[in-house]
């Protein structure tokens, strides 16, 4: 396995970044159907930016999976870090306690002057103390010990959500928003989009979904409950989806 895979590797053009690897989602034909049917609309980031600076929860479904334990923008639940209550709303929705602290995602532009180190943390690895002077102005996202576990985004990793962090920047001062997996207790990171909107409608904490472009309120979630049924069940990501992701995916 190992030799078909760096030979095949070999023959790719261009290394590619590892981040956005894994599977589509497991219903994506359904997506065309469940927006038409829901009467979505589209949103761009200026407008989305809005919505979350009203103190909006908004799950973001955007491409291909993140390849490795951690939500970094395309399976995420997004909100403003500037409310405590919304750490509250965000620990409730997930079933979690209530102490238990949110990552922050930010511009690497914008992390140099919030945190006292500058660190480099695209992949949410480690935790760096907030200057004194953001930790009230964040109160969603700092633990108790000063500190937050970040993802620094570059236009460069991730165009669209560092262009969602600038344009929520105008309304709260910082290009910053709280980040977690979109899933539940005891639940695997969401890869479908039927479980999305079920979610949608169930969970009170939820107030949009964003598949690729498109949102999802509860009433139109509601509206295509007739697609519950016909998702396709999961299938084994393997060697040669991960390849192929490697010569199709542009971050």
């Amino acid at each position: 396995v190992c030799v078909c895979v760096c030979a095949r590797a070999r023959a790719l053009p261009a290394p590619q970044p590892l981040t956005y690897m894994g599977p589509l989602l497991f219903d994506q034909d359904l997506v065309p159907t469940l927006a038409k049917l829901a009467h979505s609309k589209h949103v761009n980031v200026n407008e989305l930016s809005e919505i979350l600076a009203d103190g909006k929860i908004v799950a973001v479904v955007r491409g291909r999976q993140e390849f490795g334990p951690r939500a970094l923008g395309h399976r995420s639940l997004l909100a403003i870090p500037n409310d405590s209550n919304i750490k509250t709303r965000l620990n409730r929705l997930k079933a979690r306690e209530w102490w238990r602290p949110v990552a922050p995602v930010v511009t690497i532009e914008d992390s140099k002057k919030i945190f006292e180190s500058n660190p480099w943390s695209p992949v949410m690895s480690f935790a760096a103390t907030v200057k004194p002077e953001y930790r009230e102005k964040l109160a969603a996202v700092v633990h108790f010990d000063n500190t937050a576990r970040l993802q620094t985004v570059t236009k460069q990793q991730n165009g669209w959500l560092w262009k969602l962090l600038n344009a929520v920047k105008r309304f709260t001062g910082t290009a910053m928003l709280c980040n977690t997996s979109f899933n539940t207790k005891g639940k695997p990171i969401l890869n479908r989009a039927v479980e999305a909107m079920q979610m949608l409608c169930e969970l009170e904490d939820l107030d949009y979904v964003v598949i690729d472009d498109m949102l999802f309120d509860k009433e139109a979630a509601m509206r295509t409950k007739p697609l519950w049924g016909l998702s396709k069940p999961a299938k084994k990501f393997g060697v040669d989806d991960f390849i192929r992701g490697l010569e199709l995916v542009h971050v």
